[in-house]
């Protein structure tokens, strides 16, 4: 980010969202409490509303990566045959920055 580098940032900014993502936690997968009676389904107190994030691994956190890289990579083919090579290349370059830090590289 420092380097000013867009595409790079863009990429890392767009993984680590998915990664963020990735711990949220569904409405099916919540704790129902009872509720303060008020409001149907409600809950009282600081904090009451707030849910556990889930816990990721390295391993799920490559796996959302990796799945990152093979959407852009799919995108691009997509934007390469629509004759939009500028763009398919700017995806491809994202996909490879992403590569690149699975690999202990750094943007360059």
């Amino acid at each position: 980010m420092k380097s000013r580098d867009v595409v790079a940032t863009s990429a890392i900014r767009s993984a680590l969202g998915a990664i963020d993502n990735s711990g949220s936690v569904g409405v099916t997968d919540r704790e129902v409490r009872e509720g303060s009676g008020r409001i149907a389904g409600s809950v009282e107190g600081l904090g009451a509303g707030d849910v556990q994030r889930r816990e990721i691994d390295d391993e799920q956190i490559i796996e959302i990566v990796l799945v990152e890289v093979r959407d852009r990579e799919k995108a691009a083919e997509e934007y390469r045959a629509l004759g939009r090579t500028e763009e398919a290349a700017r995806l491809r370059s994202k996909g490879e920055v992403l590569l690149g830090l699975l690999r202990g590289e750094g943007p360059t």
